[in-house]
């Protein structure tokens, strides 16, 4: 087994090598000329620079190593690090903290430790790491999440506490964590597999395998963790693999060319009268437009005030942020400035948003009909119209989309996502969009500069489709005869909302009262 070294060695520090190695050494070399400062084995070395090998060949029974540096035409040295593996006995284990001496001496004391307790199998209190229950280590992960702020968002913290959940079910939580073994890992992977997708009462159907592959990148996260802690003298995840085959993230890669006509052929857009009547409001027509030619997010949307369109540089764009009540975003990133793509403002929109700021504050929502919901924020009445939630049929199921498994509103991001990239758009550019992260200082468009940047990239979004037909004013006259035209009597659809909206003050207000 190789244990590749950092530091050089020349002839002089050999002895000192010898000296301190726990067994006989054998010295395997070539080309040993270069210059380097004679100092203890323990200190970095200067640069130089004339390279060869050096390997170092430790034998002994229970712990065969070898060290060896690598060369580089970097006249640096303090750059190159590698791992250190050892093994005693059955077990095996690696260490890569970064510093080459520091793996070393961590390997020397947990080697030291097999001997003296004869260890073997893994998940023995000796093995140096802490014994803690499963179940307390998993709190102490959530809380580290938490405090990181990468689960300061309430509903991620739900989504990632109910995964954690499932997960652990079907283990002890109160044995301690380092008693895990990579079987357990493996076996974990598998049980991931077999979770049933709540969306289906029955339980026949189970989550599919991008789903679980979340679950269990969970799942390795908490073991990182526990191993970073001294939980576990190893990370059991590591090298466990969950392999996704090609066919499966193909589900997930947006709405077709047909798929889209349906969509926009729906009864939104055509007006086709409806069985029933029912409430119909400006987002049954916007929502899927602005998504379609934004990429963004169906609660980024959703909480859209009418304040948050403005006018910047020269074009209108929407303003996603987290500065009105309620208002949230996923990611730092989240924060930006996306322009109003052509086809929004020949279709009417700016007359809508004018509408509505003579109708009612610009700290309001800019669609009305949308509640809070602590779980699924703004964007839950929306979700449901078009996914449909197991109670109503939802938009999708209406249009009778060909293979509809798998597509939900947030395919629009992905269809967009894969519109620009077809186009060969940079990805810095695609990020500033859609509000993804990218590493690259053009990550910083739409964020008060490079907005003529950003109207150019969204208007080159083009899904091939026909259009020509949509009329928002059409729309309105059929919401205001909720769905069914000529039939029954027209409604004011802002006022309805209004009355709605104060029964529902008042029966909180009595149920208030009454507790």
């Amino acid at each position: 087994m190789s244990v590749p070294c950092q530091e050089p060695h020349t002839t002089e520090h050999i002895p000192d090598l010898i000296h301190t190695s726990v067994a006989p050494v054998t010295i395997l070399s070539r080309n040993l000329s270069w210059k380097a400062a004679p100092r203890p084995i323990q200190s970095r070395y200067k640069p130089f620079s004339r390279t060869s090998d050096l390997v170092v060949e430790v034998i002994d029974p229970t712990i065969r190593t070898s060290h060896s540096w690598r060369p580089t035409t970097n006249t640096y040295s303090s750059d190159i690090f590698n791992r250190v593996t050892v093994e005693h006995g059955p077990e095996k284990i690696t260490f890569d903290s970064g510093s080459h001496q520091q793996d070393k001496e961590d390997a020397e004391e947990w080697l030291n430790k097999r001997r003296a307790f004869g260890g073997g199998g893994g998940g023995f209190n000796d093995s140096g790491s802490e014994s803690k229950p499963i179940k307390e280590v998993v709190e102490l992960f959530i809380k580290h999440k938490i405090s990181s702020d990468e689960w300061s968002d309430e509903n991620t913290r739900k989504h990632g506490q109910s995964r954690i959940d499932f997960m652990f079910e079907l283990i002890d939580t109160s044995k301690p964590f380092n008693t895990l073994t990579r079987a357990d890992a493996r076996a974990m992977r598998d049980r991931v597999k077999e979770i049933p997708d709540r969306r289906y009462k029955d339980g026949d159907k189970v989550i599919v395998a991008h789903t679980a592959k979340k679950y269990f990148i969970l799942f390795q996260a908490i073991c990182r963790f526990a191993y970073a802690e001294e939980y576990h003298h190893i990370n059991i995840a590591d090298g466990v693999e969950f392999k996704v085959s090609g066919k499966t993230n193909s589900k997930r890669q947006g709405f077709t060319q047909d798929d889209l006509t349906k969509l926009f052929n729906g009864y939104p857009y055509r007006q086709t009268p409806l069985s029933r009547t029912r409430d119909l409001y400006a987002y049954h027509f916007w929502a899927l437009l602005i998504a379609l030619h934004t990429g963004a997010r169906l609660n980024e949307i959703c909480q859209l005030r009418i304040c948050d369109i403005i006018q910047t540089q020269g074009y209108w764009c929407f303003h996603f942020q987290e500065q009105g009540e309620g208002q949230s975003v996923k990611t730092d990133n989240s924060i930006r400035k996306v322009p109003v793509h052509n086809l929004l403002l020949n279709n009417g929109f700016l007359d809508f948003v004018k509408s509505r700021l003579a109708e009612s504050p610009d700290h309001e929502l800019l669609f009305i009909g949308l509640n809070y919901d602590a779980k699924n924020k703004y964007g839950k009445k929306v979700s449901d119209w078009f996914n449909g939630n197991g109670k109503m049929q939802g938009y999708l199921e209406h249009c009778a989309l060909t293979d509809p498994e798998d597509k939900v509103f947030h395919s629009t991001r992905h269809t967009v996502i894969q519109c620009l990239v077809d186009l060969d758009v940079e990805e810095a550019r695609i990020a500033s969009v859609v509000g993804h992260e990218h590493g690259s200082t053009t990550s910083r468009y739409g964020r008060g500069r490079g907005i003529r940047q950003l109207g150019d990239t969204v208007n080159m979004i083009d899904h091939g489709i026909d259009l020509s037909h949509l009329n928002f004013k059409a729309f309105l006259d059929f919401a205001r005869w909720r769905g069914r035209p000529e039939h029954g009597r027209p409604v004011d659809v802002k006022k309805r909302w209004d009355r709605k909206q104060a029964e529902k003050a008042r029966k909180a207000r009595e149920k208030g009262s009454t507790s």
